[in-house]
């Protein structure tokens, strides 16, 4: 059996390290810059083309016993547009991080939390249209943040969003979804439409995954939200609330209703990120209840959140009328695995003792670099009969 090292992430450890670079006057994508002048390539840990990521439980081993210490893998993935003024919100999401980190410690108590960050940009930027980090639960998260290279450019007002999703469907694996039928969150942040559709040739090309055929955004998402709580968050330039437009009608009939969501400003992405995980995991979340978590939370933060901002993130997901409680409805929801549960196998979904635990088969380690060039099938419906 092997032995995992189960790190968590260590707000004042952060804390240092930005005030390292703040000492140093390095900006947040320096270390990524370094690398692509040196090398022409983003760092391995962010280029994606051909390879997967995958969010996987991770256990111990304290004596004789392998241990689920914090609990099944949930992951947060968060999708930045980089081009333009869309740029800066990956910096700004670095600085964040504690604040989201610690703000999540609702759902650490029944998942070990495990973020992953990425930028999708235009096809003919001069960085790769799509990266991402692997996902982690450490401070790892906040060292690979600073690889990704956003373009901070771009020609027409259209955005590559297709490519994350293609990716995303295609290439990223999670143990939330294959061992439990339970949801991840992939949240995409921006201000434009996507192209509508996405080529075999460019999938390829960027990516480095095969698809059999053109494939619309539309069909790409609704496989998407089979394994992930999907949304976009629309935000828009100079502090301004973003407001319903052309973009919020592409993205309704591309990801289905209840999954776009205004954000009432820029600043506020990391609390409406929380906000959204807080409604989908809890049932009966009332207005008076999410704006006293959000102000609890923050509370003591480098960004404690205002009354006014708490009431105008509730007002934001109210109207975009998001599925509360949807993770809740889940069958598997009630009976997960619990943080210091004992497993026989490291790749077994349930563990010692567990109902479900007679005769369940042992998942595939999926540790060797998989090949996602290969057109394969679309992914089938969940088989709730082997539970």
């Amino acid at each position: 059996m092997r032995t995992t090292d189960v790190a968590t992430f260590s707000s004042a450890k952060f804390e240092e390290t930005v005030a390292t670079m703040k000492a140093r006057r390095e900006t947040v994508h320096e270390v990524g810059d370094r690398v692509f002048r040196a090398t022409g390539k983003v760092d391995p840990l962010v280029d994606i083309n051909g390879k997967t990521r995958k969010s996987r439980n991770a256990l111990v081993r304290e004596g004789d016993k392998t241990i689920l210490k914090n609990g099944p893998a949930m992951p947060l993935l968060t999708v930045f547009d980089g081009t333009a003024s869309m740029g800066e919100n990956v910096g700004k999401a670095f600085f964040e991080l504690g604040t989201i980190y610690d703000m999540l410690g609702f759902a650490r108590e029944r998942y070990n939390m495990q973020l992953s960050s990425a930028v999708v940009q235009d096809v003919d930027d001069s960085k790769p249209v799509y990266q991402q980090t692997q996902f982690e639960s450490d401070n790892r998260i906040a060292e690979q943040l600073r690889l990704l290279l956003a373009a901070e450019s771009g020609g027409d007002p259209v955005e590559d969003y297709d490519m994350a999703l293609a990716y995303v469907d295609r290439a990223v694996q999670t143990d939330i979804y294959t061992m439990y039928g339970l949801k991840g969150y992939m949240m995409i942040v921006g201000d434009q439409e996507g192209r509508g559709s996405i080529t075999k040739e460019a999938a390829m090309l960027h990516l480095g995954i095969g698809l059999q055929s053109t494939t619309k955004t539309s069909d790409l998402a609704r496989s998407l939200n089979k394994a992930w709580h999907t949304f976009y968050l629309q935000v828009a330039r100079g502090g301004q609330a973003a407001t319903r437009n052309h973009v919020t009608s592409f993205w309704e009939s591309t990801l289905g209703k209840g999954r776009v969501v205004l954000v009432p400003n820029a600043d506020l992405i990391a609390e409406t990120q929380v906000a959204i995980i807080y409604i989908t995991e809890n049932v009966g979340v009332t207005q008076q209840r999410l704006v006293d978590f959000l102000i609890e939370t923050t509370r003591g933060t480098n960004q404690p959140i205002s009354q006014r901002d708490a009431n105008a993130i509730w007002y934001a997901l109210e109207v975009a009328k998001i599925d509360a409680g949807a993770q809740t409805r889940l069958p598997n929801f009630g009976v997960m695995p619990k943080p210091g549960d004992e497993f026989e196998n490291y790749r077994h979904a349930w563990p010692i003792g567990h109902p479900k635990a007679e005769g369940q088969a042992v998942f595939e380690s999926g540790e060797a670099e998989e090949d996602v060039s290969t057109p394969r099938p679309p992914r089938k419906p969940f088989d709730w009969s082997k539970f």
